[in-house]
């Protein structure tokens, strides 16, 4: 059974940030290829830069995708996950704490500690809010159970 989505995690501002810096990357990267095909040391040089300009497409592709696919929303009881199909369910009377890697910047990591395991949402959008949202949602349940 599905709950009402009370608030949805978002990864807006880490696309924002990737459509800027992208280019820039792609930019030295060509010069990079550029340098050493000038002074390169004959196939081999050619090769390697085909391969690490693969590398690099993949690893950009891999960064949208997982903002674009990766979806976070919070419940009533719970936080819902959902990639690619499978989904996970995270209720807050089983989180411990929430680390929040870089507070205060625009996007960034939220880790989630439960009484089993861990969950690490990465390129969060308004961290501290959501981490706020989940320890007031957190403190009624507390307060009830004791």
């Amino acid at each position: 059974m599905k709950g009402e989505e009370l608030f949805h995690i978002t990864r807006e501002k880490h696309l924002d940030h990737m459509v800027k810096v992208v280019p820039f990357i792609l930019c030295f990267y060509s010069i990079q290829c550029f340098v050493i095909l000038q002074i390169g040391v004959g196939g081999i040089s050619s090769s390697g830069l085909s391969i690490m300009g693969v590398l690099l497409a993949l690893m950009v592709t891999m960064l949208v995708t997982y903002d674009l696919k990766q979806k976070a929303w919070l419940e009533e009881e719970r936080i819902c996950l959902e990639l690619f199909g499978f989904r996970k369910v995270i209720h807050y009377k089983d989180i411990q704490s929430i680390l929040i890697n870089d507070p205060g910047q625009s996007f960034s990591s939220l880790e989630i500690l439960m009484t089993k395991g861990r969950v690490t949402l990465y390129f969060v959008d308004d961290a501290e809010k959501i981490k706020k949202w989940i320890e007031d949602k957190k403190s009624p349940m507390a307060k009830a159970a004791a």
